[in-house]
């Protein structure tokens, strides 16, 4: 060999640099050594990638599953910025025919360095405040290796809607370009915008092109409803707003609540007053946001106002009174003129006339035909069936032959059902101008002098308990109806049975509740018995009530054997001697940092579901049998036909929380499967794993002390956190799977495989979790586990994920 060629002296990071060795005849293949250095390095050997590729102590390639070997004549490194590698190659064959003398040759390559990071003062996530106002941000750019020149900062808010379900409106995804002032302030001016703040740079450092990027999650904040109320000119549109949005921009509670995602309805329509194709700032500005509502609803009065002249001036309506003159003229009497008045008028507070409640009914929009070539409105000219359809003539002046047509107001069943909503203007005008009673405290439910109030901070059993909540009942004006009665109606469109006692209190108008099966009630308020199907709309409150379900990880003693046959515990040591109290202290460390990251991940799966995933029985709290278990660790005895968990529900009562449900944990060790035949997870375990779910021994390296979370982290550190990140992943995902089928079912979700909550991961609709999902990258380099293809995570759990952390790589597995 006579020598070996850097096609680079003096590489900037993250370049790849081409060794080539040159040699006589017979050339033959170089067998090549590449020095440790602080991080594993990308290789090619006669450019072929060997991916996953780690080095043993002396530098020597371990090659991965299929590769036969690592010579060539050229061998590509690339290496981080100030980082130094010794490159190796050495040739001959003493052994060979003819016999060649072995010769070696070394390469030096050190990357220059170079590197600009950017942080964020103060760091995310952010909040914009209920005023609304953005948050004051700055970027700090810190530069190493020299300072940067001709350093460009550029900075954005990308406002995503994709994980905002149900409604999902992409079409308003957006991207606002924020000036970067003085001090690195990120100038947003009168602007407000959220979802995420990304923050790029680029310019060059001791020769080489640097670019950096960080990001931060941007909530908005629903303002106080009081707020609202005195933006609103008047008592219709706050309670419109109550209808439309429960007085808030974002998909959080009210009064304060704050979420990433805007509150979207159908078609795009978003914010306090629901507004259809609104402009960006409309998205995210409630105080604009609720402008627009009320310049849409003064549009619609004045359509109302307009809409008695249109029906006059139509040719329906004339041919209407000329068949009404016709049949006068056959009983004898004379033609007269018809009058169609105009709505009549009083105000959008307490005297809601014709042309207020029509207005109402034009905010959600006129649907329908009203037989004169017009939309359907609240009120239509009156009509009766004398034998064919005539027109209702009142007031009728035989001596001035005048007469007044009429108008009737349209019934809800005679309305469309879709678009729009049928009984919307009764809904508007059965909430109070707060909202009702949402979220206890101080708020109540109002509908027409009936409210309910609570004593303690919400109407919500988290957790149920044997502690009674009291309810109140009673006139605006404190009096007290008579004759009326607490009742336990269903919510609408659940089917399940809730175990819960209602204790009249004193005069009748209060009550003691207490719940302790999960599901959901509807706690009515009302005059007249209880079996009763109509219920006059002045005469009763409603407050729907939640109980959560708790399901309870257990972690079985197998759990265990399946964390050491994954080497993420140690049982022995090679020389047959007890653990030392520092390996039993890892071993506790990295068991419990699985049980807590698997915990995590079913939470986070669950977010805003009402479930509760706890370590500990819940029994004390909601009674036995009122829980599903979830026990976790072990095989599946079926070798026909492997599951890595299941659920019960066939055998239960499908509306009864109790029910065992089982996680596989050791199907992981299970070596054969997608999973564990890939090799990013043989990178992984192939240097812990001791031995296979067949008990066959595997070779690995079980966690050691030292191993976990001990100061700077060593290589090995690093895979024994991959594998536990890997590992809890899979269990928590499957305890979420069978969650799913646990849940208590409603009438209006159904799917092949049984009805499920709404919200749960088994919803139709496309929130499913029942795509094949699997480890599909891992880059030891960095020792980042990866994703690259689309893998549809549980709703809530995505969302928050991409939200914040959108420039992260995310992993997640379910089944094989």
């Amino acid at each position: 060999m006579n020598s070996l060629d850097a096609s680079i002296n003096d590489p900037c990071p993250g370049q790849r640099v081409i060794i080539t060795a040159v040699t006589d005849a017979p050339a033959g293949n170089i067998e090549w050594n590449v020095g440790a250095g602080p991080h594993d390095t990308f290789v090619m050997v006669d450019g072929q990638p060997l991916v996953g590729t780690l080095f043993d102590g002396n530098g020597n390639l371990i090659l991965p599953p299929g590769v036969s070997d690592a010579t060539g004549d050229t061998i590509t490194v690339r290496g981080i910025g100030g980082e130094t590698r010794v490159i190796t190659g050495t040739h001959g064959n003493p052994l060979g025919d003819p016999p060649t003398p072995r010769t070696s040759l070394t390469v030096i390559v050190s990357w220059r360095l170079a590197e600009v990071t950017l942080e964020l003062v103060p760091p995310p996530p952010y909040v914009i405040t209920a005023t609304p106002q953005m948050p004051s941000i700055s970027v700090i750019a810190h530069s190493a290796g020299g300072s940067a020149s001709g350093l460009t900062l550029q900075a954005r808010v990308m406002s995503t809607f994709h994980d905002c379900p149900p409604h999902q409106p992409v079409h308003l995804d957006t991207v606002f370009e924020v000036p970067i002032g003085p001090g690195g302030s990120l100038d947003f001016g009168d602007v407000i915008r959220g979802s995420v703040v990304v923050v790029s740079a680029s310019g060059m450092i001791n020769g080489c092109d640097v670019s950096a990027s960080v990001s931060g999650g941007m909530d908005g904040t629903n303002p106080l409803r009081t707020d609202i109320g005195a933006a609103l000119p008047h008592e219709t549109l706050r309670r419109i707003a109550c209808k439309e949005s429960g007085q808030r921009q974002f998909d959080a509670l009210p009064n304060g609540g704050h979420d990433f995602c805007p509150l979207f309805g159908p078609t795009g329509k978003v914010g306090v007053m629901q507004i259809p194709e609104p402009t960006p700032d409309e998205v995210w500005n409630w105080r604009l946001n609720v402008a627009k509502g009320i310049e849409l609803f003064e549009q619609k009065v004045a359509e109302a106002a307009a809409y008695p002249a249109r029906v006059r001036s139509s040719s329906r309506f004339l041919d209407s009174i000329a068949a009404f003159n016709a049949n006068r003229q056959q009983q004898g009497l004379a033609a007269i003129s018809v009058v169609l008045p105009d709505f009549t008028t009083g105000d959008f507070d307490t005297d809601l006339q014709q042309l207020e409640l029509d207005a109402i009914r034009g905010y959600d929009g006129w649907f329908g035909g009203d037989g004169f070539g017009h939309e359907l409105h609240e009120f239509r000219v009156g009509t009766e069936d004398n034998g064919q359809e005539q027109l209702i003539v009142e007031n009728i002046d035989e001596l001035g032959l005048t007469g007044l047509a009429t108008w009737t107001r349209v019934q809800p069943g005679d309305r469309p059902t879709a678009p729009g909503d049928p009984d919307y203007v009764e809904a508007v005008n059965a909430l109070s101008v707060g909202c009702g009673q949402e979220n206890g405290g101080d708020e109540h439910l109002a509908c027409h002098g009936v409210r309910i109030s609570t004593s303690g901070p919400a109407l919500r059993f988290n957790p149920p308990s044997d502690t009674a909540v009291t309810v109140v009942a009673g006139t605006v004006g404190g009096g007290i109806f008579g004759s009326m009665q607490w009742c336990l109606k269903p919510v609408d469109g659940y089917r399940g049975t809730v175990t819960a006692d209602v204790a009249p209190v004193g005069n009748g108008n209060e009550a003691t509740l207490r719940a302790r099966h999960p599901g959901k009630l509807r706690l009515r308020f009302q005059r007249g018995d209880c079996a009763g199907v109509t219920v006059p709309p002045t005469c009763f409150a409603d407050v729907d009530l939640s109980v959560p379900h708790f399901f309870f990880l257990r972690f079985e003693p197998s759990f265990d054997i399946d964390l050491a046959r994954l080497g993420l515990m140690r049982r022995s040591n090679p020389d047959g001697s007890s653990l030392t109290l520092e390996q039993m202290e890892v071993n506790d460390r990295v068991r419990s940092a699985v049980i807590t990251a698997a915990l995590r991940t079913a939470k986070n799966n669950y977010d805003r579901v009402n479930a509760r995933f706890v370590l500990t029985s819940p029994e004390q709290l909601v009674g036995p049998g009122n829980f599903t278990m979830i026990r976790i660790g072990g095989l599946d005895d079926d070798s026909a036909n492997t599951e890595y968990g299941f659920c019960e529900r066939q055998l239960q009562d499908p509306f009864n929380p109790d029910k065992l449900a089982k996680v596989f944990a050791g199907e992981f060790t299970r070596r054969g499967g997608f999973i564990t035949s890939h090799p990013i997870y043989r990178a992984i375990f192939d240097t812990l794993a001791t031995e296979d779910a067949n008990a066959s021994a595997l070779g690995g390296t079980p966690v050691n002390a030292g191993e976990f979370f001990v100061g700077v982290p060593t290589r090995r550190e690093l895979i024994v956190r991959a594998g536990v990140l890997a590992f809890a992943n899979f269990v928590g995902t499957i305890a979420s799977h069978e969650a799913g089928h646990a849940l208590i079912p409603t009438a209006t979700n159904v799917d092949p495989h049984g009805v499920h909550e709404p919200n749960s991961l088994m919803q139709g609709g496309g929130l499913t979790f029942e795509e094949t999902t699997a480890i599909v990258a891992f880059d030891p380099s960095r020792l980042l586990l990866t994703v690259t293809d689309p893998i549809r995570f549980g709703p809530w759990f995505r969302q928050r994920l991409t939200h914040r952390y959108p420039t992260e790589d995310i992993f997640l597995s379910e089944f094989d």
